[in-house]
């Protein structure tokens, strides 16, 4: 990994993926249903990710940030990571006039019953991949 070597700097790369449903390292067959593997949800792919969480949408109309990032200059680790890329969602809703919380239990940002954003993470040799997908229409 560049950034574990030190041959790259800290970087945040964003995109807007076509459709596609990640399934996380917590996913049950419960959650898509038996035997998925190789298989779609109303025609949409399925991929198995690394990353924290389980069943996560990505698509038109949500920003998706993938920090990577030398995590020991800035918290102390996952969960504090988290926080992190949870309250840096929380202050840039607001910006727009949007008032977004935490739910204790559930990592994401919520804006009352709805969840505007994911948060999934996987950290390796220090160096963090994966992150955030906001909902933005």
């Amino acid at each position: 990994m560049a950034r574990a070597a030190n041959r790259i700097e800290d970087v945040l790369v964003l995109t807007e993926h076509f459709p596609i449903y990640t399934l996380g390292r917590t996913t049950r067959p419960e959650h898509v249903g038996a035997g998925w593997e190789g298989k779609s949800i109303n025609g949409i792919a399925l991929c198995i990710s690394d990353r924290g969480g389980s069943v996560t949408y990505h698509g038109p109309g949500q920003i998706v940030g993938y920090p990577i990032l030398a995590l020991r200059q800035y918290c102390a680790g996952p969960k504090a990571y988290i926080h992190l890329l949870e309250e840096a969602l929380i202050r840039s809703l607001a910006i727009l006039g949007i008032k977004s919380a935490r739910r204790p239990g559930t990592p994401g940002v919520w804006v009352k019953d709805h969840k505007i954003g994911a948060v999934g993470v996987r950290i390796s040799r220090g160096v963090t991949r994966h992150g955030f997908a906001l909902n933005v229409v």
